[in-house]
C-alpha cells in the first residue's frame, strides 16, 4: 500500500495555510529550527495574509537561514503537497476545525495540531493535538513521527479512516434529534 511522502524515503512536514499571525507559523519555525532530522524537509505552501511587516521579515529571514526549509507560496494543486508529505502540522491559536486538517487527513497523513483546530483529529491516534503556542511540543511529536515511522502510517491510516466515516454535518443532527425523540418517546 502506498504511503504518503515515505515511499521515496524523504521525512516532509508540510503546512499549508494562507497564514495570518493565528495560524501560529512562528511556533512551528522555532519547533523545526529545534530539530536536527537528516533527509528532513519543511514545506510551506500558502500565500500571506494580513500580517505585521516585522512579522513578515522575521519569517523571511528564519526561512532563507535554513536550507531544510522550501516555502513554496501559492498553488493550484495542492494534492501534490499532501502527496508527497510525511505529516502535516497546522499549529492554529485559533481555527475550529479547518479544511486543510481535513484534506491532510484524506490524504492519509497524520496530523500534528493545537486544540484550537483539532477537528477530527483524536490525540495518539490520527495524529497529535497540542497546546497552542508551545514550539516544545511540536518539535516532539514531528521528531516522535520521524522517528518512529510506522506509528506515522499507523496514524496516517487512522486519519484517512476517519475522514471516510465521517457524516454530513445535516445528516449527524438528525441523528441527534431522532435519538431525542426516541427517548423522549420512552420516557412519556
Amino acid at each position: 500500500q502506498f504511503t504518503p511522502g515515505l515511499a521515496a524515503g524523504a521525512f516532509q512536514v508540510l503546512y499549508m495555510a494562507y497564514t495570518t499571525p493565528l495560524k501560529g507559523l512562528h511556533y512551528l519555525l522555532e519547533a523545526w529550527n529545534g530539530l536536527n532530522l537528516p533527509g528532513a524537509e519543511l514545506v510551506l505552501v500558502g500565500g500571506y495574509g494580513a500580517i505585521p511587516s516585522e512579522l513578515r521579515q522575521q519569517y523571511d529571514a528564519i526561512i532563507r537561514a535554513n536550507p531544510t526549509i522550501r516555502c513554496i507560496g501559492k498553488t493550484q494543486s495542492p494534492e501534490e503537497y499532501y502527496r508527497r508529505a510525511s505529516v502535516f502540522v497546522l499549529p492554529s491559536l485559533t481555527e475550529g476545525n479547518p479544511h486543510v486538517v481535513m484534506e491532510a487527513m484524506a490524504s492519509g497523513l497524520p496530523v500534528i495540531t493545537t486544540e484550537n483546530a483539532a477537528g477530527l483529529v483524536e490525540d495518539g491516534k490520527s495524529g497529535f493535538v497540542v497546546p497552542i503556542r508551545d514550539s516544545g511540543a511540536i518539535r516532539a511529536k514531528i521528531e516522535y513521527l520521524y522517528r518512529h515511522l510506522d506509528a506515522a502510517v499507523r496514524m496516517g491510516r487512522e486519519a484517512r479512516r476517519v475522514v471516510e466515516n465521517k457524516k454530513p454535518f445535516g445528516e449527524a443532527i438528525f441523528e441527534i434529534y431522532q435519538e431525542i425523540l426516541r427517548r423522549e418517546r420512552t420516557h412519556l
